[in-house]
């Protein structure tokens, strides 16, 4: 390339900042390859391995000598894929390196010439070549959806396009609810294990925490030995509320009759739902008593068709 054109630029893409500075290093040291000023770029953070990242300016810099021909190669980390736009840069190699269809279509943008080449530089039969494969594959389903939706009638495609927004708006609603219970239960994980419960009046043994599981806002034992421990009266005011019958009973402490709660019948299976204020929650010698399931130190499981509790 810089035999036909000596005014060639070359972008070359690595995965990690070592292989970046080692390549740089190299490239410095050898015939030929030294002759183009090879220099480096890589991101401003810090990396995983404590290595300092390029100051904006500095990379600024980098790129400007890139630009006038001072340097006529250079290598960098992915930042380079997303962000560097040369007009002269013809050639663009990816050093064992491929991540998706997205990161390809990025490498071939930084090659802004006429004629200009995108090349994988990687073992046979690695890891990284099928990975190729299966990008440029993808790449190809893209082109052609692309094609697709612009052969769309005009009102078909807004329409399309409403509901795929609409539909990626749901999916990153439920992922952060999702993000945001995983971040609860990893902030309680294990606290439950140990937490006895015990009757508010007379501290009989009721359940462990671990017998719960999470009803909608509410918290239900579904332990068939709890039923032992407990006596059912019938409720004054039965009430139903789509799939679940409350109030189909009254629960009480077996030894001293103090109010738990009530049962409620959910899919022909009866659970006892407690009132977490009714109980002191008892952990290494320690008990607290809480107002509220929300305030519990604990995150229950959600209740699902194989917790049957006849």
């Amino acid at each position: 390339m810089y035999e036909e054109n000596p005014d060639s630029r070359t972008i070359v893409i690595t995965k990690t900042r070592a292989s970046c500075y080692a390549l740089t290093r190299w490239m410095e040291q050898t015939g030929g390859l030294s002759d183009l000023k090879p220099a480096f770029l890589v991101g401003s953070k810090s990396s995983s391995d404590g290595s300092k990242g390029m100051a904006q300016a500095e990379q600024s810099d980098v790129l400007d000598r890139f630009q006038d021909g001072t340097h006529r190669i250079i290598v960098c980390t992915s930042v380079g894929q997303e962000g560097i736009d040369i007009k002269k840069c013809n050639l663009v190699l990816r050093y064992n390196y491929s991540n998706n269809e997205i990161g390809r279509i990025q490498a071939k943008g930084r090659n802004r010439t006429m004629g200009g080449k995108t090349v994988l530089l990687a073992g046979h039969h690695t890891r990284i070549i099928k990975q190729e494969e299966m990008n440029i594959i993808r790449e190809l389903m893209m082109y052609k959806a692309i094609d697709e939706i612009r052969g769309m009638p005009q009102d078909e495609y807004v329409s399309s396009i409403k509901k795929m927004q609409e539909n990626d708006q749901i999916d990153r609603l439920q992922q952060a609810e999702a993000e945001k219970t995983a971040k609860m239960l990893r902030e309680k994980e294990g606290r439950g294990v140990s937490i006895k419960f015990l009757c508010g009046k007379c501290s009989a043994f009721a359940c462990l925490a671990t017998d719960f599981r999470a009803l909608k806002t509410n918290y239900v034992v579904t332990n068939t030995a709890f039923l032992d421990r407990i006596k059912t009266q019938p409720h004054a005011k039965p009430k139903q509320i789509d799939d679940l019958f409350y109030k189909e009973g009254k629960v009480f402490c077996k030894e001293c009759m103090h109010d738990w709660g009530i049962m409620v019948k959910r899919k022909g299976s009866h659970y006892p739902m407690l009132k977490i204020r009714s109980f002191i929650l008892e952990r290494g010698g320690s008990r607290s008593i809480y107002r509220n399931w929300r305030d519990a130190p604990f995150v229950a499981e959600p209740l699902d068709d194989a917790c049957l509790l006849k």
